[in-house]
């Protein structure tokens, strides 16, 4: 079966970031040697949504990532951006794929990873004097 994977700076979570701090969103598959056609998704339930990404970016709707042959894919490195700006609260980040290619998440057919994330307000040095105090 193929093994999704998905990480944020390099960790499988629960995770923590604060404002001061960089979000890297990384994925890879090990197709096992399937090459099938599937869906490839990439999601993120959010504190003021579900959005999907994209190419071109994170759409409110539901869109696959891809739409091809499953392939191995090595530590794809989807996005980094400053967490400064992104809303406080619990981020679920989804990357999976579904042997059903129809555009439709199909669970039956869909094998996927997940990631928490949690955003604080403040910065990596306050959190860490706080908790010293």
């Amino acid at each position: 079966i193929p093994i999704p994977d998905i990480k944020v700076n390099g960790s499988d979570g629960p995770i923590t970031l604060y404002q001061n701090d960089t979000l890297t969103i990384t994925v890879s598959l090990n197709n096992n040697g399937i090459t099938d056609n599937a869906d490839w998704w990439l999601a993120a339930q959010t504190p003021f949504g579900l959005y999907f990404y994209t190419f071109s970016g994170w759409v409110p709707y539901q869109v696959p990532a891809y739409q091809g042959p499953l392939f191995y894919l090595d530590n794809y490195e989807v996005l980094s951006r400053p967490v400064l700006g992104l809303e406080e609260g619990t981020y679920t980040l989804y990357f999976g794929v579904d042997t059903d290619m129809d555009g439709d998440i199909t669970w039956d057919s869909a094998y996927y990873d997940l990631i928490l994330v949690t955003i604080e307000s403040g910065t990596t040095e306050e959190a860490r004097i706080g908790s010293l105090e």
